[in-house]
């Protein structure tokens, strides 16, 4: 039996070109409806969702008020710039807080303060990556090797970690711009000056932790109370603050000065609002930081995205665009 070959010739440029036009309100609209995605599952919303997702943004309400403060002092900032940041759709991370604190240590000028040149930075970092996320280059991460990533973030944490241990012993005259092994040794040489903050601290850590595997523990027993396990577990974050602000505004009663580390008054309202100062003078100063700073940024927002996206069944090819949103 013989066999017959078709020998189709390929299109011509200009036939391709053709094609595409033709096909370009198709495109066109593929591409909006990929860069927002609301359009097509808000219509198919189901209201019996409500509920858990009503749950999960009080949720995420309370626990973002101590943790944007929290990631503010990491980044060298005033404790109300952290409450800010917590409006927008995806708050800063402790490493991304940790790389604008490195800049802004190491730029260290007396011409512009801290916020300006964090919200200098922030600006440009995320006008780039807008740019990457509109071209669709965030195809480019995934040629980055998990255990480099896995590596950064591993280290990123121990640094963090390192960093916040002289505050946790209440240890002061130890410089956040040191080395981690410089902190590690200040701090342990430091040890015999620990304060009252270390009860605080530790407490609160055996807190978090005893809650967490507790539940996992009682989850597995008793599966019939697996649902109010749960929210009892994500609320240990809002139980320990609000009793721990509360021992705390009750042990600085009446005295004027305080046994523990406290972020005393925290300005209320948004103030002095404008836009950041883009001057050459600070562009030139950040410039060699917004690289990085947008390789970090994709790098650790697409490696949470894609880890929970392999749990939860959904894409994360919206990570950059959203982390400008």
């Amino acid at each position: 039996m013989s066999t017959i070959y078709v020998n189709h010739e390929p299109p011509t440029y200009k036939e391709q070109l053709v094609h595409t036009a033709r096909r370009f309100p198709h495109y066109a609209k593929s591409y909006v409806q990929g860069l927002f995605p609301i359009v097509g599952w808000l219509p198919r919303y189901n209201l019996t969702w409500l509920t858990g997702d009503l749950i999960a943004g009080i949720t995420v309400g309370v626990i973002v008020v101590p943790q944007g403060m929290a990631y503010a002092k990491v980044a060298q900032l005033p404790p109300e710039y952290g409450l800010y940041s917590s409006f927008v759709g995806l708050c800063p991370t402790a490493v991304m807080s940790l790389l604008i604190g490195q800049a802004i240590l190491s730029i260290g000028t007396a011409e512009y303060s801290a916020p300006q040149i964090a919200s200098c930075l922030t600006l440009f970092s995320g006008l780039v990556t807008l740019v990457i996320g509109l071209i669709r280059l965030g195809v480019l991460v995934d040629f980055i090797p998990n255990p480099a990533i896995a590596g950064f973030m591993t280290g990123s944490c121990i640094t963090i970690i390192i960093g916040q241990l002289p505050k946790l012993f209440g240890i002061t005259g130890i410089k956040s711009s040191l080395a981690a092994y410089l902190i590690l040794g200040y701090t342990l040489k430091g040890l015999p000056h620990t304060q009252l903050d270390l009860a605080f601290g530790a407490v609160g850590l055996v807190w978090l932790y005893t809650v967490k595997y507790s539940v996992q523990y009682f989850t597995r027993r008793y599966p019939k109370r697996e649902r109010l396990l749960f929210f009892f577990g994500i609320a240990r974050n809002a139980i320990l603050v609000i009793v721990g602000t509360l021992i705390a505004y009750l042990i600085n009663l009446h005295k004027t000065t305080s046994p523990i580390s406290i972020l005393k008054k925290v300005p209320s309202g948004f103030r002095q609002m404008h836009p950041p100062i883009t001057t050459p003078a600070i562009l030139s100063l950040i410039a060699p930081y917004i690289v990085p700073t947008v390789i970090i940024l994709i790098l650790e927002h697409v490696a949470i995205a894609k880890s929970f996206g392999r749990v939860n069944d959904y894409k994360s090819k919206q990570t950059i665009i959203t982390i400008v949103c």
